[in-house]
């Protein structure tokens, strides 16, 4: 079976040597998400380091290793929120490879594409399983539905017992510290593998001026 390999510094995946796109570079390059033009590039790199301390924070805390003394205090909220949704929404995350399934960099295999699913779990309020997405950010993004249809293509390659929620979970810094979005779009998976072949198309064809990712 090929290896999968992610640079976490150019956030790049590779298949047995061969790079493949990330699924939000994708979605970016197909014009699915904003390019954050109006930021400067401070700015930018803000809200890109907080998002990463809010991922890092609940990520450690389902793992069960968060020293909460290192907690940043623009975090706090957002480590509030997690925890609130996950007694609110009776979220169980499940295990692969013997680890909580969170964090994991995945590929799909049969279209060639990289992901990493922020949380893969059992909600009580869908009664199945899925894929959540973790945002730190003003509102809920139409491509959102779509990103988490990529993640569960990946997800089901190695787990196809997996089922079909789909949830984006925005943490707060205040009350109510999060809200959340259950997507049931049907057609977000058929416009996934659209975008994707696309962009494959464009790249082929020298159509797209952009750095791989």
């Amino acid at each position: 079976m090929p290896d999968l390999e992610f640079d976490i510094t150019s956030h790049r995946y590779s298949l047995d040597g061969v790079q493949i796109p990330a699924c939000t570079h994708v979605l970016a390059a197909m014009g699915a998400t904003p390019g954050f033009q109006w930021l400067s590039p401070d700015e930018l790199e803000f809200y890109r380091s907080r998002g990463h301390a809010v991922h890092s924070a609940v990520e450690y805390a389902i793992k069960g290793v968060l020293d909460r003394r290192t907690v940043a205090q623009e975090v706090k909220g957002y480590l509030i929120g997690w925890e609130r949704a996950v007694n609110d929404l009776g979220i169980e995350v499940v295990t692969y490879q013997g680890e909580p399934f969170v964090e994991v960099h995945l590929c799909s295999r049969v279209f060639g594409y990289g992901v990493t699913p922020d949380v893969v779990a059992r909600t009580a309020i869908t009664r199945d399983t899925g894929v959540i997405e973790i945002k730190a950010t003003s509102v809920h993004a139409p491509a959102t539905g779509i990103q988490l249809a990529a993640q569960l293509r990946a997800v089901r390659e190695v787990m196809p017992e997996i089922g079909q929620t789909r949830i984006g979970l925005r943490l707060l810094q205040q009350e109510p510290y999060y809200d959340f979005k259950l997507y049931q779009e049907r057609g977000d998976d058929a416009t996934w593998v659209g975008l994707l072949n696309s962009y494959k198309w464009l790249k082929a064809h020298k159509l797209l001026k952009e750095n791989l990712r």
